[in-house]
């Protein structure tokens, strides 16, 4: 069934209920029939067979997650980073001195070393008997590797690194069970994981796969289909399966933010873009990441592009300008604030952006006029009226009065000083002005 909800809105608009009972998912089935024959593709029914039973298990990704960074440990005992986006394909290869599989796989590594070379691949084996670097074992690991044969890079695996590959097994094969020995994890050339393997992996299985990260995300599903196929062309589906994807990057990003694993997010969120260029919650996220590690330059990059994405949006031309303030540029700011004041007349952090911005590129009448805007959506922000006192102070005139306001009928106190989530800044007539990103609680850069 390509979609269960689309059948659904069919039942209902023909007295047939969401597909629940027996009865309801015949009926959706009927459906669905009925739909292929009419579209002219051919259904026949297929006599099940269950695949042999194996000890070797072979995971290829469809989403190509980037490997986070971790260290390991050479035979020498010295910590040395993994070999990622080196340019070539690296097989992560865990084995143990007493897995009788994980040697036969070194030997044939050995065998085959040409081949493997040639197909752009390096080899690094990472022995996990002890994960404590010991000099005695590290040369016993040495002569067990030479008996082999073994011609690659070698070292042991630290428990961070263990972890982090624990994790992402467990993200995407769903069985919460402990990685098996051997177990290997292709990275291709670009730092993305492509492929785990369980089991005794063949060097003939290793070469075919080198390709598959390079396929699209249609031909990467068809790699990694059980069973062979097609996949149907529609729009819609290919939308909504591009839209998955992505959010799996969250999902992964908020996991291990949850379990402590160390990860550049820049980075894992640059490859989320990979997947859908246009995605505007992937470029929110990374020009907050920018903005917050000093990349202003890149941020604005972001930024920008979620306005193209979403013109029609105060809150995407607010943020973008709030950036091209912090930059310098308070003319090119004035103008996107005033597209986004059009676009939600009533956006408060709008508005207040757009006055100060008037403030700094010298437009004090201009400023005036839309600080006083602002005091009218909220007259208790405070510093909208300090703002206001200081532009009405550099064009020589007074500020308005406020009614109770003199110290002899004092306003009553604010909680906190300013109001919750207002930014509590404050502004003497000395300084420039500030612009106010998010300044009320749901605004700005969420």
């Amino acid at each position: 069934l390509s979609s269960i909800d689309a059948l659904s809105r069919r039942g209902r608009r023909e007295g047939v209920a969401r597909p629940q009972s027996p009865a309801c998912w015949a009926k959706a089935k009927a459906f669905a029939v009925e739909d292929r024959a009419r579209s002219g593709l051919a259904l026949e029914v297929s006599k099940p067979m269950l695949p042999d039973s194996t000890d070797i298990a072979r995971t290829p990704l469809v989403t190509l997650y980037p490997m986070p960074d971790a260290n390991y440990h050479v035979l020498d005992g010295s910590p040395r980073s993994l070999p990622l986006r080196s340019g070539k394909n690296v097989l992560l290869n865990l084995w143990s001195a007493s897995c009788r599989p994980c040697l036969a796989e070194l030997k044939e590594f050995g065998q085959r070393e040409k081949e493997i070379r040639d197909a752009g691949i390096e080899i690094l084996a990472l022995n996990v008997d002890l994960l404590r670097y010991d000099l005695t074992h590290a040369k016993e690991l040495t002569t067990t590797l030479a008996k082999s044969g073994y011609p690659f890079s070698a070292g042991t695996a630290s428990p961070r690194l263990l972890n982090m590959l624990q994790f992402l097994h467990d993200f995407i094969i769903w069985l919460d069970k402990p990685l098996a020995l051997p177990s290997s994890f292709l990275v291709d050339e670009d730092g993305r994981l492509a492929v785990i393997y369980k089991g005794r992996l063949s060097v003939d299985q290793l070469l075919a796969d080198v390709r598959h990260s390079k396929g699209s995300l249609a031909e990467r599903h068809l790699g990694a289909a059980l069973l062979p196929g097609r996949l149907l062309e529609d729009e819609v589906l290919s939308a909504a399966d591009t839209r998955f994807h992505v959010l799996q990057f969250f999902r992964m990003a908020r996991l291990l933010n949850a379990r402590g694993l160390p990860f550049n997010e820049v980075k894992h969120f640059r490859h989320a873009l990979k997947v859908n260029p246009d995605d505007v919650e992937t470029h929110k996220v990374l020009g907050n990441l920018l903005a917050k590690e000093g990349n202003l330059q890149d941020a604005l990059t972001h930024y920008q592009q979620v306005a193209r994405i979403e013109p029609a949006s105060a809150q995407a031309h607010n943020n973008l300008v709030a950036m091209l303030d912090r930059l310098g540029r308070t003319a090119e700011a004035a103008e996107h604030y005033r597209e986004a004041v059009t676009l939600e007349p009533n956006h408060f952090t709008a508005n207040y952006n757009l006055g100060l911005a008037l403030a700094n590129s010298g437009q004090l009448e201009a400023a005036a006029a839309q600080l006083r805007k602002v005091i009218e959506l909220d007259p208790n922000h405070i510093e909208a009226r300090k703002n206001l006192e200081i532009v009405l102070q550099r064009i020589g005139r007074a500020a308005p009065s406020r009614k109770n306001r003199d110290t002899q009928n004092p306003p009553p106190p604010l909680p906190g000083g300013v109001p919750e989530g207002r930014g509590g800044f404050t502004i003497s007539p000395g300084k420039m002005f500030r612009v106010c990103v998010g300044s009320r609680s749901g605004e700005g850069v969420d």
